[in-house]
């Protein structure tokens, strides 16, 4: 199957697959291998040969599975973003681009693009205190790199914030998941760090009252308490030189 759908008719193969989670399901197949299957055709989607258009279908079918599949999950978006727009186009108008210029690919991600220094864009409109966001993150090839998310960014001044942001941080042989909070933008602490696998993942960050809780792939890496920014703040992304990509952004109130 996986050869098929290598091949420029990927999406007709997806658009077919994605009729199958309501059969299924009513079947009692298991969800979550039905999910891994589902994620893994999606990361098959950048090696096809198929059109912006198709490859854009493609995405909007594989989310609807996977919504099908498990729609009680407890982990349902009020806001989400796969940035299935035009390539070359900025991130959107739905975001503050605060600092550098995001940019979506050929692939429907985001990459910081221009000057290789710091950029971040936050969300409109979603200013909480207690959040939860998760994002696919990847580093590529080059210098040290650093992709991220978000929470509590002070709303009083965008150029002059302080949050929280959890990070993937090094190149694409060596990363390091970084938790950190930020004070007047450029004085960063670490909180806590670990090595991870590969250079690329799911990264999620649940922040409620003084509790942070930060995962990689699903699995908790961070517990933590924290009272040092303890206000409403608004949600976005970040990241540090010009290799990496954000992708599948999507922000919860459900908190574990």
């Amino acid at each position: 199957m996986l050869q098929y759908l290598k091949k420029s008719y990927l999406y007709f193969a997806i658009i077919i697959f994605a009729q199958l989670p309501s059969v299924l399901c009513a079947q009692d197949f298991p969800r979550e291998d039905l999910i891994k299957i589902i994620r893994m055709v999606r990361d098959e989607i950048p090696k096809s040969n198929a059109t912006n258009d198709e490859l854009k279908l493609a995405r909007e079918y594989l989310k609807r599975s996977l919504l099908l599949i498990n729609p009680n999950a407890g982990w349902m978006p009020f806001f989400d973003d796969s940035f299935t727009r035009i390539p070359g186009s900025n991130i959107g108008a739905n975001w503050i681009q605060v600092r550098g210029t995001y940019n979506i690919d050929e692939y429907y991600r985001i990459v910081h693009s221009g000057i290789a220094s710091d950029a971040l864009a936050l969300v409109k409109g979603i200013i909480r205190k207690d959040i939860s966001l998760k994002a696919d993150v990847s580093l590529g090839s080059g210098a040290r790199q650093s992709v991220g998310i978000v929470a509590r960014y002070a709303e009083s001044s965008l150029q002059d914030g302080s949050y929280y942001k959890l990070e993937l941080i090094g190149d694409d042989e060596f990363a390091k998941l970084v938790l950190s909070k930020v004070k007047n933008f450029d004085q960063i602490r670490t909180i806590m760090q670990t090595d991870v696998v590969k250079p690329h993942g799911n990264i999620r960050i649940d922040v409620k009252d003084n509790h942070l809780k930060a995962y990689w792939n699903g699995d908790l890496k961070f517990d933590i308490e924290d009272e040092e920014i303890d206000g409403k703040g608004l949600v976005g992304i970040t990241s540090r030189n010009l290799s990496g990509f954000i992708d599948n952004f999507v922000v919860s109130t459900e908190l574990k």
